[in-house]
C-alpha cells in the first residue's frame, strides 16, 4: 500500500507542472462519445459503445470525473463501465489566446459488467482502460476529439468524442 501512494504521489508530482498554479481552471466539461469496441476472444467481438463523462479540471490541465460506458455487442451481449477517469492535456497549438489542439491521456479505474443470455450469464468485477486523445476547438465551449482506449478486459476502443465546456473559462 505503501508502494502505491509513493508511486501515484511520484506520477502526480510529475504529471503537473508547478507552473499550472498560476494558469486559470477551466470550467468542467461535459463528453459525449460514439464509437467502436472490440474484446479480444478466439476471435474480436465487435461492439457499439456510447458512453457520457463529466471533467472536473483540479489544475488547467489535470481534470478528473465519472464516466458511464454502455457496449452492444452480437446479439444479447451487453457490458457497461462505470469509471472514475483521470486525463492531463498538453496544449499545442494557440490560436487566439486559447489551445486549439490539445493532445491528451485518459485513465479510468472501475466497475465492469458483461451481460449475455447465453446461459443466463453475469460477470462483474472491476476493470481499467486508458489511452491517447486528441482534443481540437470547434468554439470557446465545443471541442471534438478523437480517441483510443485499451482495456484490462482485453478490449480496445475507437471513439469520437464531443464536448460542451459548462461555462466559458
Amino acid at each position: 500500500m505503501r508502494r502505491t501512494r509513493l508511486v501515484l504521489s511520484a506520477a502526480l508530482a510529475i504529471l503537473v507542472p508547478i507552473h499550472a498554479a498560476a494558469e486559470e481552471r477551466p470550467a468542467p466539461t461535459v463528453d459525449l462519445s460514439a464509437g467502436w469496441a472490440a474484446f479480444a476472444d478466439d476471435s474480436w467481438i465487435h461492439h457499439r459503445t456510447t458512453a457520457a463523462a463529466v471533467r472536473f479540471y483540479i489544475t488547467p490541465r489535470f481534470s478528473v470525473g465519472p464516466e458511464v460506458t454502455y457496449m452492444i455487442g452480437p446479439d444479447t451481449d451487453r457490458d457497461l463501465f462505470v469509471f472514475g477517469n483521470a486525463a492531463y492535456e498538453w496544449p499545442m497549438l494557440i490560436q487566439d489566446g486559447l489551445p486549439r489542439v490539445v493532445p491528451y491521456v485518459i485513465g479510468g479505474w472501475g466497475y465492469f459488467r458483461h451481460r449475455s443470455q447465453f446461459g443466463a450469464f453475469i460477470w462483474h468485477g472491476t476493470a481499467w482502460a486508458g489511452g491517447p486523445g486528441l482534443r481540437v476547438r470547434v468554439t470557446d465551449r465545443m471541442f471534438v476529439a478523437p480517441e483510443l482506449r485499451f482495456g484490462s478486459e482485453l478490449d480496445v476502443r475507437m471513439i469520437g468524442v464531443v464536448s460542451w465546456r459548462l461555462r466559458p473559462s
